[in-house]
């Protein structure tokens, strides 16, 4: 009776899988209907249709797991591909959904920042301004070490840092995590 019991449970699992390979080859037909290989490029453009909110590098990083070399998908391909989607794709999105946020709220953060420097708000931080604000926010440098650092954000050399050298000093020659600390 247990070997009778697995035996249907084996039975219907292998119609289960089946059917599903036949819906996967009628599928892979409907976008592919010379049958000269799906791309996932058109796959791809599918998804942007159906607004699922994936970018085109997280698809290719996810896809490039189950094309062929050539870029196109079989059924089976087609098929791994679609069934381990979800939560591959999701936690994906979700991941880049994150890191937008953390880019959006690191920029409002960067604009805070700049225009406590920017005490005249022409969009220039000239060097007095860097100096007194760096004293008011107590930040415990000498004033040579002070001068270097202003100099350090003038790319440009004109005697006055913009937001774009500004926001470069901070994310990349500083690193915008250690200010915050």
């Amino acid at each position: 009776t247990k070997t009778t019991g697995m035996a249907e449970r084996i039975k219907r699992l292998r119609q289960q899988i089946q059917q599903r390979s036949e819906t996967f080859k009628l599928l892979h037909r409907l976008f592919d209907p010379e049958e000269n290989g799906l791309k996932s490029t058109d796959l791809f453009q599918l998804m942007t249709d159906l607004n699922m909110g994936i970018s085109k590098e997280a698809f290719d990083t996810y896809m490039s797991q189950y094309q062929q070399p050539d870029g196109t998908m079989d059924p089976l391909d087609l098929m791994n591909a679609v069934l381990n989607t979800n939560e591959s794709v999701d936690s994906t999105i979700a991941k880049e959904k994150v890191e937008k946020k953390e880019s959006e709220n690191e920029e409002v953060l960067l604009n805070k920042i700049f225009n406590m420097f920017d005490r005249e708000r022409n969009g220039a931080v000239e060097e007095k301004h860097f100096r007194e604000t760096m004293r008011l926010l107590q930040i415990p440098l000498e004033d040579g070490l002070v001068m270097r650092m202003y100099k350090m954000f003038d790319l440009s050399g004109d005697d006055s840092i913009d937001y774009s050298e500004f926001s470069e000093g901070l994310k990349n020659r500083i690193g915008l995590k250690k200010v915050l600390i």
